[in-house]
């Protein structure tokens, strides 16, 4: 899902909105330390939360300089600064607003007894100390080490809500095309490479795109800074996008701009198509959000779509979330039970229930994609992997073929998954197990289509 981040929901259900495995990517947020005693905590604190009895899930606090950064290395969160307090000489609460959990613990000699808190549960564990962390990030080989042409630090502000955004423009050593491309995440808060499993894919294409002469501009997701993102919703991420479009605009060297999204950025790039030169959908959903996660949800269930009897139940709940109409009480009394029979407690089940009464779950499985894929007029081009299992090819791929009148090109590359990485299953599992982080040829069809449009404009 897009910008609400829950550590657990994600897995209890195992069922996220079409996204990049709907992991918690890299931040910096910015915290606040209230500290009530001398107590100076510095070193790791990691321990792991017993979610169910197949489900164990670790974490990591580091305390450093008097913050306290957060680390889930199974869903590649890594190193985002959250807050704490220390009170009554030895009681910690850390918390994180933005992601909605937090802890409550005792500091003891070398650990820290606490209760894990998230929509609904409470997970005792025991946070032990290491003088070094116990997980060790990886490095791609695809990553780029250093870079031979200028990388800009800008902060770019909404002047509509006040909202300010943290990202970086390239410069191509010559000025060869005045053209630049305007990156787009998928869901979970990101950063402005999109990282997910130690892969950053957008730093990737960005390092690419500018060694051959185009500006590109990646920006930090809204909440990667310690924003706020419970009310987000992908019309709000459509006006973050707005202003940095606008942003581009602004800039004297730049006369073309064309948006490259991923996933739910695939969904952005359509709204705002025809405010730009051309758009490039990298896999993409083109049917509603209900439609997304009934296939998902089948997915993760290992159920065929034939089964009419669940598939009715999945439809149930969509409707359920969608219908103003209804109390809480009454939601809760429709869907606790559905969500119980997939195995959760009652905890994990009103875990799940909060969850899907989100703003961006009752938007999402509102907006239906045709809408503004029938309306694009710019060129766009469309990549898909056919072992894409966020986005699935034979139930998106058609609307776009029946719904695009613009000039557009589909290319669907075989034994790809919902990365562009060359796989055997596709499922998000393997994201970590994959070196590539992009498959070369991606790359290529990426530029020959920029290239062609650079052709058409002269």
């Amino acid at each position: 899902m897009k910008k609400i981040i829950f550590i657990l929901v994600l897995w209890l259900f195992s069922i996220p909105i079409y996204a990049q495995g709907a992991n918690i990517n890299k931040s910096q947020i910015k915290s606040v330390l209230t500290n009530y005693s001398k107590i100076s905590l510095n070193g790791y604190y990691s321990g792991t939360l017993l979610v169910s009895s197949t489900i164990k899930l670790p974490i990591i606090f580091e305390f450093k300089d008097n913050k306290v950064f957060f680390s889930s290395p199974s869903q590649n969160a890594n190193d985002l600064e959250i807050q704490y307090q220390i009170t009554n000489k030895s009681d910690i609460e850390i918390q994180a607003p933005q992601f909605g959990f937090y802890l409550k613990g005792k500091i003891k000699y070398n650990k820290i007894d606490a209760i894990f808190y998230q929509s609904g549960l409470e997970l005792p564990i025991t946070l032990n100390y290491f003088d070094i962390n116990p997980f060790t990030k990886i490095v791609r080989k695809q990553e780029p080490r250093s870079f031979d042409y200028k990388n800009d630090e800008v902060i770019i502000t909404n002047k509509n809500n006040d909202r300010q955004y943290f990202g970086t423009l390239t410069i191509p050593n010559e000025n060869r095309y005045r053209t630049a491309i305007l990156f787009i995440t998928g869901s979970g808060v990101q950063d402005r490479n999109e990282e997910i499993a130690n892969h950053k894919p957008f730093l990737i294409i960005s390092n690419y795109l500018t060694k051959n002469g185009y500006y590109t501009l990646r920006c930090d997701d809204w909440g990667y800074h310690g924003e706020n993102v419970i009310e987000e919703t992908t019309l709000t991420i459509a006006e973050d996008i707005k202003a940095q479009i606008t942003y581009l605009r602004q800039n004297e060297n730049i006369d073309k701009i064309i948006l490259l999204g991923h996933s739910e950025g695939a969904l952005v790039a359509q709204m705002l198509a025809n405010s730009v030169d051309s758009i490039i959908l990298m896999g993409s959903p083109s049917v509603n959000g209900r439609e997304i996660y009934k296939f998902q949800l089948l997915k993760a269930l290992n159920q065929p779509k034939t089964n009419k009897e669940l598939v009715n139940k999945i439809d149930k709940i969509t409707e359920t979330v969608i219908n103003n109409t209804l109390t809480i009480e009454d939601k809760k009394a429709i869907l606790i039970p559905f969500f119980k029979s997939l195995g959760n407690d009652d905890k994990s089940a009103l875990t799940v229930f909060n969850t899907l009464n989100l703003p961006w779950y009752k938007t999402y499985f509102k907006i239906d994609p045709k809408d503004y894929i029938s309306k694009i007029k710019v060129p766009t081009l469309i990549l898909q992997g056919s072992l894409d299992t966020q986005v699935d090819v034979n139930l998106n791929i058609p609307v776009f073929k029946e719904f695009l009148n613009c000039n557009y090109s589909i290319k669907i590359y075989e034994n790809y998954n919902h990365l562009f990485q060359k796989c055997k299953t596709g499922e998000t599992k393997e994201y970590f197990e994959i070196e590539t982080t992009i498959e070369e040829n991606v790359l290529k069809d990426i530029l020959e289509f920029i290239n062609s449009l650079e052709k058409d404009y002269e």
